[in-house]
């Protein structure tokens, strides 16, 4: 997941949605209102479908046919994010969990505040800025960094 993030996020078609995303938030909007509008747009652009078996797509694939389930807007709206500069260390994804199985991911971006804000683009249950720990029914939730990911 955190590969494809980073090579969806130096691609061309990555720059253009970002900015695309962004269009309707003030040019000196802080960047987690930044951020906020990229979950919004992922979450509208993206129709949510659970996949059986489990893959995971690239931007490029999601252009095609703009369906998929979390793991595949966490891709999304990362590699967006990335473009706006939330450099790998001001991302994470939190992964619920119940018992030893995963069950949903989500992103999370360090704040100006520096807390972290929880992004699900899979849901429309909650807004941006809303933990999915609220709602998911989760006997566990993990944390990982995206630049940990990727060694």
């Amino acid at each position: 997941m955190a590969r494809l993030a980073l090579h969806d996020s130096r691609s061309k078609r990555a720059g253009i949605i970002a900015r695309h995303s962004v269009a309707n938030v003030e040019r000196r909007a802080p960047l987690d209102a930044n951020a906020l509008a990229c979950c919004l747009f992922v979450r509208d652009w993206l129709r949510y479908a659970r996949e059986l078996p489990e893959t995971i797509a690239d931007l490029g694939a999601l252009r095609r046919v703009p369906v998929g389930d979390c793991d595949d807007m966490v891709v999304a709206l990362s590699s967006l994010l990335y473009r706006l500069g939330y450099s790998w260390p001001k991302q994470r994804y939190g992964i619920g969990y119940k018992g030893r199985s995963p069950v949903h991911v989500w992103n999370e971006v360090l704040g100006e505040n520096h807390r972290w804000i929880p992004l699900d683009a899979a849901t429309f249950k909650l807004e941006p800025g809303q933990s999915p720990a609220r709602v998911g029914g989760f006997t566990s939730i993990r944390h990982f960094n995206v630049a940990g990911l990727l060694r």
